[in-house]
């Protein structure tokens, strides 16, 4: 007698992947190379060495969760129970950690970008700044950089590790705007007798408000906006303005004040207060002082004579007793003033 004997085929399980992969990315698993015989059906189980298995499915993609080498698993079974199985090494390349310190700055200054990242196991092969502005390709750990504007920008560091993996960081840095100091003075040049300098502030700012320090160049200061200040001596003093915003961010404005001398009238004459009517004659010595300069005169005589010589000499025609005054005015218009009275008998 004889018996018949049905051998089934066996299939041969072949599979490709596009890896290496990052742990952020799906892998490919693609079995469309395996030799499958007959009309039987076929069954496929993926075992990704990771504990999780799918089937039921000759083309798939999985994502591991972390880096390593795996040995995923293809297995082909027909209906039959004939299989075959093959395995392939998949790698999984760590992803970088992207991470940058940085902080807010006024405009003008550099806001510096100090990079943090970590390898995870991998080098940082580039890192790659986009600062909004304009992009910088720079391997080292510190990036300057000054911006025209204030404003808000949204930062960004990639880095790419050595091993082709992505990875970025977002941030916002603010710029904050500049105040701009001005004032104005109601006389920028006083005479030291009776000076009262006011000060107006016409500072400005985009957004925010501002702060005021002024230094009026003699050891006084003040914190108000619009101050007043007197000087107790001549000379020349740099006032400044110091504007300083909500956010810290300063401008100076300054200007020379001049306090300038006053004169210091005095005079002589050649006789006694006292004199006759006949004959009297005062002889009037012009003594007037003053620390730097010029200065004028004018004299009156108590009775509705003037004079603008240096030393005049006056004769009354009438007895009286007169008041002479002496005006002195200096080259910067400060002016004062002495009198004696004198007796005509």
């Amino acid at each position: 007698s004889s018996n018949t004997v049905k051998v089934y085929p066996v299939p041969t399980a072949k599979f490709s992947t596009n890896e290496p992969r990052c742990e952020d990315e799906k892998v490919d698993f693609n079995g469309k190379n395996s030799l499958i015989p007959g009309q039987s059906n076929y069954t496929f189980k993926w075992d990704y060495d990771d504990g999780l298995i799918d089937s039921n499915t000759r083309d798939t993609n999985h994502q591991y969760l972390n880096d390593g080498e795996y040995n995923a698993q293809l297995t082909i079974e027909s209906q039959f129970g004939c299989k075959d199985s093959t395995t392939k090494t998949v790698t999984v390349n760590p992803v970088p950690k992207a991470d940058f310190l940085t902080n807010d700055t006024c405009l003008g200054n550099p806001i510096s970008f100090i990079d943090n990242s970590q390898g995870n196991g991998s080098s940082i092969a580039s890192k790659k700044w986009n600062l909004e502005d304009t992009t910088i390709t720079n391997p080292n750990s510190l990036v300057n950089y000054n911006y025209d504007t204030a404003g808000i920008r949204d930062v960004k560091l990639t880095v790419n590790s050595g091993k082709g993996c992505d990875a970025t960081e977002s941030k916002k840095v603010e710029v904050f705007p500049l105040p701009e100091a001005n004032f104005t003075v109601n006389d920028t040049g006083q005479c030291r007798q009776g000076n009262s300098y006011q000060f107006t502030d016409q500072s400005s700012i985009s957004s925010g408000s501002l702060n005021y320090d002024w230094d009026f160049g003699d050891g006084d200061s003040a914190s108000k906006a619009t101050p007043t200040h007197s000087y107790s001596s001549q000379g020349s003093y740099t006032v400044e303005q110091i504007v300083t915003s909500d956010k810290g961010c300063k401008d100076t404005a300054s200007e020379v004040m001049e306090v300038n001398p006053m004169p210091s009238p005095a005079f002589s004459y050649n006789e006694d207060s006292s004199q006759c009517l006949e004959g009297n004659q005062y002889s009037l010595t012009n003594n007037s002082t003053i620390t730097s300069g010029s200065q004028n005169y004018a004299w009156t005589f108590g009775d509705s004579s003037d004079s603008t010589d240096i030393d005049p000499s006056y004769t009354y025609s009438s007895a009286d007793t007169f008041k002479i005054e002496l005006i002195a005015t200096s080259d910067s218009g400060c002016v004062d003033t002495t009198s004696r009275k004198v007796t005509v008998e």
